[in-house]
């Protein structure tokens, strides 16, 4: 096992640590975006333990299989990030004040994380290896993956900098700088493993923010 494989289950239990602190606030704030965070962190894990034990698993059908979900997972959870910053936004004293508009992004996220997740049931994915990693990535750059990717982390640097502006906590704007920072400058054969470091770095800022923001929604779940 290289050290890039041990690199990724490292990724893998940070994300279980963040998972069972999510739950924790889960516990406390039972908001939307407590709830949708604890919902991301199993797809996190997930993704970064396939690639951790690809080349134990080696070349063929298994691994491919195995893989397939990754793409899956990435392509539904994607829409619900634009969920989390509507919410961030109500709960920090911003506009939309109502909770029915972040209900209903809800609603339109889950049914396009849905639609998602279907349309790329048969991903055309590619064998790569590199670092001691064997794991199936797409074949070409699917820009229908990364404009909604790219447009949530402009939406979240902004929520950051007014959370920053109006609650004093600079995790979020600090952490979407670093996605920018860690995919930036790096050679393409590493970003693979500079994008799952930030996504480490980016959930723990989610959660600290989570924890931080007053409950300015009914907490999930109630209706008055």
């Amino acid at each position: 096992m290289s050290w890039m494989n041990l690199v990724f289950i490292a990724f893998a239990l940070a994300h279980g640590v963040l998972m069972y602190w999510g739950l924790k606030v889960c516990r406390s704030n039972r908001t939307i975006g407590a709830v949708l965070m604890v919902f991301i962190l199993p797809g996190l894990i997930y993704d970064n333990l396939i690639i951790a034990v690809g080349h134990q698993m080696g070349e063929g059908t298994l691994l491919y299989q195995w893989n397939v979900p990754r793409f899956i997972l990435h392509a539904a959870l994607s829409p619900l990030l634009f969920v989390l910053v509507l919410e961030f936004v109500a709960r920090s004293g911003g506009k939309p004040r109502s909770r029915k508009i972040v209900w209903g992004a809800l609603a339109v996220g889950s049914g396009f994380a849905i639609y998602r997740g279907i349309a790329h049931a048969n991903p055309d994915l590619v064998l790569v290896e590199a670092y001691g990693t064997l794991r199936y990535t797409a074949r070409q750059t699917d820009f229908s993956e990364i404009v909604p990717l790219m447009l949530a982390l402009v939406g979240f640097l902004g929520v950051g900098a007014l959370i920053l502006w109006r609650q004093r906590s600079p995790w979020l704007l600090l952490a979407t700088l670093s996605v920018f920072l860690l995919n930036s400058p790096v050679p393409s054969s590493l970003r693979f493993a500079t994008s799952n470091l930030a996504e480490v770095i980016w959930m723990a800022a989610l959660i600290l923010t989570e924890r931080g923001l007053p409950a300015g929604l009914p907490p999930f779940g109630e209706t008055r």
